[in-house]
């Protein structure tokens, strides 16, 4: 294999994980969609976590064909989020890793009481710190703005892949091993 189909090949596994990833976003873009349709909260929480989680993905680690690459084909906040969005979207990563992907004891903060008693016997009441939806639902059309944006970035990425691909000969299906 010469250095020009080496060099095809990793565009190619690049171009797959990005193609992966786009179907993310369009799951979540899907689930944007539904929200427009739905209004009761339950349904919502629901689908807003969809989005939440389909959105971070990408940005997360991923195993690149059977082999864990950390964070050599993942979605990168430099390159595939615009500047003016980096803040809000660590924020919904945020949202991602603490609430919706995760049992995150720091953030949930849980304390436990002891309300035991002779009378009813045991007794442990916990909080924690939730979800607060409402604030979260305030912010889809900011999501959604956010998701168009990297999904425009990550489409002419894959596009210049594509491109770089056929510069350097990748011919098809048949050019590169299927196992």
């Amino acid at each position: 294999m010469g250095e020009g189909e080496k060099v095809a090949k990793d565009y190619i596994k690049q171009m797959e994980c990005y193609r992966l990833f786009s179907s993310d976003m369009n799951d979540a873009f899907h689930g944007l969609k539904m929200l427009r349709k739905y209004k009761r909260g339950d349904i919502r929480y629901c689908l807003i976590q969809m989005v939440v989680v389909s959105y971070a993905r990408p940005f997360s680690s991923n195993k690149v064909l059977g082999e864990q690459k950390k964070g050599r084909y993942d979605l990168k906040k430099e390159i595939h989020v615009p500047q003016a969005l980096w803040s809000f979207h660590e924020e919904v990563i945020e949202m991602r890793n603490q609430v919706f992907a995760h049992t995150d004891h720091s953030f949930r903060k849980p304390k436990i009481a002891n309300w035991s008693n002779d009378e009813q016997g045991m007794f442990f009441p916990m909080v924690a710190r939730g979800f607060y939806y409402d604030t979260v639902n305030k912010k889809v059309p900011e999501i959604s703005t956010l998701i168009e944006a990297v999904n425009n970035n990550l489409n002419a990425e894959i596009t210049r892949l594509q491109e770089r691909a056929c510069k350097e000969g990748y011919k098809g299906p048949n050019a590169l091993p299927l196992t």
